[in-house]
């Protein structure tokens, strides 16, 4: 009975045993479709990622021609640019020239100006004088008859 019970117990360890090992590879298949569940998911997204780099990739192929075609046209503007800011900066020299000499003339002008007035001052002084000379030169009764003429 002693080696009845020893066979039962060791059959129950046994069964105990293979229940564990059963429950274990369940639990690693369990842990293995749970993989491959998610590589999938991934291969899905890794795909969805391929297909629009290849998107992309097939958008930027033509980059390089237009990026030429645009910089062709940046250098034109470029240089038309720098036609007109060439243009500009010789009109704004001859306007600078012409400002200058029109500055100098009319300073020779109211130099002119203000001699001719000194001088016509000086004349009228000169006048004035002879005038007053030629006055006290001729007896009274001919000075009050030519102040009274210059007067009217």
């Amino acid at each position: 009975m002693a080696q009845a019970r020893a066979g039962s117990e060791s059959l129950s360890r046994e069964a105990q045993a293979r229940s564990v090992a059963l429950h274990s590879i369940a639990g690693e298949m369990k842990s293995w479709r749970e993989r491959a569940e998610n590589a999938g998911k991934q291969i899905a997204t890794l795909k969805e990622r391929r297909d629009a780099c290849a998107g992309e990739l097939a958008a930027i192929a033509d980059a390089p021609d237009e990026i030429a075609t645009r910089r062709r046209e940046l250098a034109r503007k470029i240089d038309e640019a720098e036609a007109l800011r060439k243009s500009a900066a010789d009109r704004l020299a001859a306007a600078e020239l012409e400002l200058a000499n029109a500055d100098k003339q009319a300073r020779l002008t109211l130099e002119q100006l203000a001699e001719t007035r000194e001088a016509r001052a000086r004349a009228e002084e000169r006048l004035n004088a002879s005038r007053n000379a030629a006055l006290k030169s001729r007896p009274a009764s001919a000075r009050n008859s030519i102040a009274i003429r210059q007067m009217c």
